[in-house]
């Protein structure tokens, strides 16, 4: 009776103090309402450093048409030529943008990599010559993407590379600030789970990346065909690459900084439909069943090939990393 008598006080402080930190539904609110209003801010710094990174590398890649060696001979005619079409081009790009700093919002606290992978993704977006075609985001934002095509033709091209560059870092700067106030990333909250799951993510992330990369690339390079033609030749890629990538996944699964594997090793598995051509797997170690599969599963998004690549397939893989992160061997 003693013991009992002595941990009541002890118990019914405990329930006090408990009372006393909960907050009320009005601080719930305030600080729900404190988040969504960061996670905005950040996503529109992160939207304008997407544009401006590619309006400079559609900009590089326009000057890159007169050749490197004859940048100083360039006139102001042409600098506002490669001006204007980097412009043209990065209006085209605005939706695909759009759509990727709506994903942001969901990013989870802590995850910086997704904005620095977002910002990088762009750039290779603008270096490239890739056309999206229109979707639902396109009309949502058509008046921004034509008035900004309007306003770009107007700028002078060594001037706005000066101030883009300084405008790229600062709202880049501004995004990953304002993201890092939600919360910063719970080492704590690891698991550890069996081997083979972790072999399984690490394998979802490399096929992701490897289809994805495929559709992209297929749809930059003009290839003949298309959207539905170029999820099977995604998929055909992930089948005829099937064993390399599963390698690639058991060695990323089997150390401790899987996360830190699948960051070096994703984005060449992004570039296998580059070098398809060029690294031809032999026969004998592409699995024919597997590579089937994989081959009607690429072609199920039918003519959505390119939107899922863009949306879905990326995001995955960033999904993949930042649940590695979370998953450590025992």
């Amino acid at each position: 009776m003693a013991v009992a008598y002595n941990r009541a006080p002890r118990v019914s402080t405990w329930l006090l103090m408990r009372r006393l930190r909960r907050r009320t539904a009005a601080e719930v609110a305030a600080a729900a309402a404190g988040v969504a209003a960061t996670r905005a801010w950040a996503a529109a710094c992160a939207f304008c450093a997407m544009v401006l990174v590619a309006w400079l590398a559609a900009f590089a890649r326009a000057l890159s048409w007169h050749g490197w060696s004859g940048f100083r001979s360039l006139s102001a005619a042409g600098l506002s030529s490669a001006t204007a079409r980097a412009g043209g081009y990065e209006a085209g790009l605005v939706p695909v943008l759009a759509a990727w700093a709506a994903l942001l919002l969901l990013v989870p606290a802590g995850y910086a990599i997704a904005y620095r992978a977002a910002t990088a993704a762009a750039a290779v977006l603008g270096a490239l010559d890739f056309a999206p075609p229109s979707f639902v985001v396109t009309s949502w934002v058509a008046g921004f993407s034509s008035g900004l095509a309007q306003l770009s033709r107007s700028w002078n091209g060594v001037v706005l590379l000066v101030a883009s560059l300084a405008a790229v870092f600062l709202l880049y700067r501004g995004a990953l600030g304002a993201f890092q106030r939600i919360g910063q990333f719970s080492a704590g909250r690891t698991r550890r789970p069996a081997p083979v799951t972790r072999f399984v993510l690490a394998l979802v992330v490399l096929l992701s990346a490897a289809w994805s990369g495929t559709v992209v690339w297929l749809a930059a390079s003009h290839a003949p065909g298309d959207a539905t033609s170029f999820g099977r030749q995604g998929g055909l890629v992930q089948g005829d690459y099937l064993l390399a990538l599963g390698v690639a996944a058991m060695l990323a699964a089997g150390g401790r900084s899987t996360q830190a594997r699948l960051l070096a090793v994703t984005p060449l598995a992004a570039l296998l439909g580059y070098f398809a051509h060029d690294l031809p797997v032999p026969h004998d170690l592409v699995w024919s069943a597997g590579r089937a599969h994989l081959e009607r599963a690429g072609a199920w998004w039918g003519g959505g090939s390119l939107w899922a690549a863009l949306f879905v397939g990326f995001p995955l893989c960033l999904l993949g990393v930042y649940l590695a992160a979370r998953v450590r061997p025992r």
